[in-house]
């Protein structure tokens, strides 16, 4: 499978413009100032074992979706008695987002100390100051990352450290608009491709499709040979061979895969997607949507995800997150599961929720949520949590190749969430991320409109394409 090039990193669909008000980091003293990483320093705040501060964390994790955290802090309270982590569930990450900036707008004051984020927002907490660069943690000669917590031998080399982290992940949070580590992989999700594993055993002439060629000659198949074995009530129920989740991915994906420009945080033009290429990529899943292939969130009634519809057999694939693998799960029939179809290149997009730190916590606070940080993301406690029925994967290399994750995938092969982990260790190197700057976030949703609107044909290509372009140079 042909490699994918790492381009750039990306977020979240919402956007609102980059807030003025800058906060102003603090130092052990209390006083203001630009920042710079302090060292720690036992003499100051005592062992790390015995450091007091109580932690705050926004996260998105509802009640039956949190276990593993509540584990993971009981066990770093066996190692830090003193460090409480106060955690709240804050909605979706753009119920975060909108949050935190009320909370940039309001002073600052009642940030927490660490918070769920995507890089897009990120950028503009950035703009206004909020958070900081994490780069002295992670090679601070007392708390920083060390062998222990996770490595692997490459090329006869032991790596450890950041270097033991998934290249792609940690890049992410090195790419924005200012020099420095501004955010830290949490935990990492892709598209992956679910379908009706039963239907295509009873078509054993079917292939699982590798490419978006293979994709649409399948589709066309299936429209053909077995649309008409349905009854008329199922055949009025029908919706399509595929389902895709996110117009916004999918626009993004198509334009990755093929080279097509997307976006770009250089000193030049940012907004790239306004071109021929892209045009000419559109026009042709019009076509496709318009034989009948496929369906997308956008052009379904009430904006209803295609889990839905591939629960109740009304589509037979769909691409959807690893992150919600409990979706695709259902008693209806078996699932399979395989990479997403891919262009020229494999790339896949990375997706998941990373960690920021905000610059109006004490050093106190920075410190005992960098350990919690790093004891979470220890080799074996990343994996615990990928394994936890999440849908989610490992961030450290290590944690991949550790004993307990490769018995998991061992004993949970057989089921959906074991499919799906077991698919995106193939994967992970062919993930990709998109540049990020203040209004990137506009430009990933202003291209799944664009996608929607010339589905359901609202719009002409071309109006779609110069409505989306302007939105984009507005915001920025």
């Amino acid at each position: 499978m042909p490699k994918a090039k790492k381009i750039g990193l990306l977020g979240s669909s919402l956007f609102i413009m980059a807030l003025t008000v800058g906060l102003v980091s603090c130092g052990p003293t209390g006083t203001g100032g630009a920042y710079s990483y302090v060292p720690y320093e036992e003499a100051t705040y005592g062992k790390p074992e015995e450091l007091e501060a109580t932690v705050t964390l926004w996260h998105t994790l509802g009640q039956n979706n949190r276990g593993w955290l509540e584990t993971l802090i009981r066990e770093f309270n066996r190692l830090y008695p003193n460090i409480t982590i106060d955690h709240d569930q804050q909605g979706s990450y753009d119920d975060i987002k909108v949050k935190i900036d009320r909370a940039i707008q309001a002073g600052g004051t009642e940030l927490p100390t660490m918070a769920y984020c995507y890089p897009d927002h990120v950028s503009d907490y950035i703009d206004a100051g909020a958070v900081i660069p994490m780069d002295g943690f992670v090679d601070d000669p007392l708390i920083g990352f060390t062998e222990a917590d996770g490595s692997h031998v490459e090329g006869g080399k032991t790596l450890s450290g950041a270097d033991d982290f998934v290249k792609t992940y940690w890049e992410e949070g090195q790419a924005y608009q200012t020099s420095g580590l501004y955010s830290l992989p949490w935990t990492k999700s892709t598209e992956l491709l679910f379908y009706n594993k039963d239907i295509f055993d009873d078509h054993p002439d079917w292939a699982v499709p590798t490419t978006w060629e293979d994709m649409w000659s399948l589709c066309e198949r299936i429209n053909e040979e077995y649309l008409p074995e349905l009854s008329s009530k199922e055949q009025e129920e029908w919706k399509a061979p595929l389902g895709y989740d996110s117009d916004e991915n999918l626009f993004i994906t198509f334009a990755m895969q093929n080279g097509i420009p997307y976006t770009s945080n250089g000193s030049g033009d940012r907004v790239l997607f306004n071109n021929d290429e892209a045009k000419e990529m559109v026009t042709g899943l019009k076509s496709h949507f318009d034989a009948g292939h496929f369906i997308t969130k956008g052009v379904s009634e009430n904006n209803a995800y295609t889990s839905t519809f591939f629960e109740k057999g009304q589509v037979l694939m769909m691409v959807s997150s690893s992150g919600g693998t409990s979706y695709a799960n259902t008693i209806n029939f078996n699932v399979g599961v395989a990479p997403a179809p891919y262009g020229d290149e494999a790339a896949y997009v990375s997706q998941g929720p990373s960690i920021c730190f905000f610059s109006r916590a004490s050093w106190e606070e920075r410190y005992a949520g960098w350990l919690f940080y790093r004891f979470c993301t220890k080799a074996e406690n990343s994996a615990l949590i990928a394994t936890s029925s999440t849908g989610y994967d490992p961030v450290r290399v290590s944690s991949y190749e550790s004993d307990y994750y490769q018995n998991w995938l061992t004993e949970n092969g057989d089921s959906l969430f074991g499919k799906a982990s077991s698919v995106t260790s193939q994967i992970r190197d062919d993930t990709f991320f998109t540049p990020v700057f203040p209004g990137s976030a506009v430009c990933r949703t202003e291209v799944g409109k664009l996608v929607t609107n010339v589905l359901l044909g609202t719009q002409t290509v071309d109006q779609a394409f110069t409505d989306a372009y302007n939105r984009c140079i507005a915001a920025l």
